[in-house]
């Protein structure tokens, strides 16, 4: 059996060790590796990535972390979007081509692009989004990713709400088929496998309606 681990909100004044926890997490994801080949490069700059998720997260959504900053989760709650000018500006978002350099910037709005348009149509309804999830490497196993998830996926399961997310890493897969989720598509993009999983609501009974079931209404 898993452990029970404390969760708590981040606060703003954590965010540079929660970006080191985040950096250290995804130093091998798929994502980040296409992203930033060169490891030295890629270990240098996302911890500045991660920074900049966790200050647009943090106004509009909700972080996650534990008393030790071994994990961090960050969502997005129904009506919150990855393109808000504002956030984006304040979160430092603007500075990527800079920071990332002409090629690894393509490289990166040409997946985010992708993502964001399979968001759209799979689950064109209010939902919760799992915009990032990790656990430090030295505390991977220890249950830090199943508590991280719990309190978003309870409130969504009261609110009668999906939760959506996207993995480049298959034997996540796995790991978020036990929390609920299934897979809605899976593709290769530049080379890059993806999976899409959705999560319904369990409550059946506030449940919303999914979207093959609206269309058949709509052409009633």
């Amino acid at each position: 059996m898993s452990p029970t681990h404390e969760t708590t909100r981040l606060e703003a004044a954590q965010i540079d060790r929660a970006s080191a926890t985040l950096a250290r997490a995804f130093q091998e994801d798929p994502m980040m590796r296409y992203v930033l080949p060169n490891y030295a490069r890629r270990a240098r700059l996302l911890p500045w990535n991660f920074s900049v998720l966790l200050r647009y997260c943090l106004p509009y959504g909700e972080v996650l972390t534990t008393p030790d900053l071994s994990g961090v989760a960050c969502w997005l709650p129904p009506g919150s979007g990855t393109k808000d000018a504002w956030g984006m500006l304040r979160s430092g978002m603007v500075l990527a081509p800079l920071k990332l350099g002409p090629a690894a910037f393509v490289r990166f709005m040409g997946l985010t692009a992708y993502m964001d348009a399979a968001r759209e149509r799979i689950v064109p309804t209010p939902h919760w989004y799992l915009f990032g999830i990790g656990v430090g490497p030295s505390r991977q196993g220890e249950g830090i990713g199943g508590a991280l998830l719990k309190p978003a996926l309870a409130r969504a399961d009261a609110r009668g709400l999906p939760c959506y997310l996207e993995t480049q890493t298959e034997r996540n897969v796995e790991f978020y088929e036990k929390r609920g989720f299934k897979v809605s598509e899976a593709s290769t993009i530049r080379g890059l496998r993806l999976w899409t999983m959705l999560r319904a609501p369990h409550n059946p009974t506030t449940a919303l309606e999914t979207q093959p079931e609206a269309a058949r209404k709509e052409n009633a």
